[in-house]
């Protein structure tokens, strides 16, 4: 296996691994689905970037090698995108992402022996530790569900439920029938009643209401220090960008009705 490294215009570097040395046919070919990107000399580059887990394969990655496959390019098996950024602080989503000091042939090596189970003795400092962004509200279901186990809880039992959770929005997000139409302008609104607690979740598209879910929360949204990014998932993380244009934002502080958002 050997891993090159193509440089976009946007500096970004995407590193792709092969079963064999690739020939200038194959390396034109790269460059061009890359968005004009040039292949790097070497075998490593130095400086500080940020990146999937190596242990984790993007869906992004499994979509473009099936995109190479399609352009009768064969042998490759793993694509994904880096990001440089200016020092060892920047920062980054910890579940998802790593920062990485300097790029080389072993980027995508995992050498890991599976861990015994750990038990949590402390969940907050567990919560800080990996980065699990649970809110002191689901800090407290948790600790509810221990008493009532008599035990603590372990990692993957942690992990597990801070991984639902942070799909849960995503998943009603959609199953609130607002996806777009494509070719058109869009009006789509989405609101969350955090005092109700069912069907506290409603969304609308060109006014109309579309259906409801229910979003397991507090009663108060929880502060985050994260910024805020429309279009993508983080300011660290831009391989999932919106494919159109957003004309216009609004954040409300209270529940608008159907009636206002019409």
């Amino acid at each position: 296996m050997a891993i090159f490294f193509f440089r976009t215009p946007q500096q970004n570097i995407i590193a792709t691994q092969a079963n064999h040395q690739l020939c200038q046919e194959e390396i034109d070919k790269l460059c061009w689905l890359y968005g004009e990107a040039t292949l790097i000399e070497g075998n490593s580059l130095e400086g500080f970037f940020i990146g999937p887990r190596r242990e984790m394969i993007t869906p992004w990655s499994t979509n473009a090698v099936e995109i190479t496959q399609n352009m009768a390019l064969s042998g490759i098996t793993r694509i994904e995108e880096f990001f440089p950024v200016e020092s060892a602080d920047a920062d980054h989503d910890p579940m998802l992402q790593r920062l990485y000091k300097g790029l080389d042939q072993e980027v995508f090596t995992v050498d890991i022996k599976p861990a015994a189970i750990q038990i949590i003795e402390n969940l907050e400092e567990y919560n800080e530790q990996e980065g699990l962004a649970l809110s002191p509200e689901e800090i407290e279901y948790l600790h509810d569900v221990e008493r009532q186990l008599g035990r603590s809880l372990t990692d993957s039992e942690v992990f597990g439920f801070a991984q639902i959770n942070r799909n849960a929005t995503t998943s009603v997000f959609w199953t609130c029938n607002l996806l777009p139409t494509l070719g058109e302008w869009n009006y789509l609104a989405y609101t969350v009643d955090m005092t109700s607690a069912s069907s506290n979740a409603r969304g609308y598209k060109n006014g109309a209401y579309t259906s409801a879910n229910n979003v397991a929360c507090a009663s108060t949204m929880p502060n985050c220090a994260s910024d805020l990014v429309l279009g993508n998932v983080s300011a660290n993380n831009l391989q999932f960008p919106f494919g159109g244009k957003i004309d216009e934002v609004r954040i409300s502080k209270v529940v608008r009705s159907a009636e206002w958002i019409k």
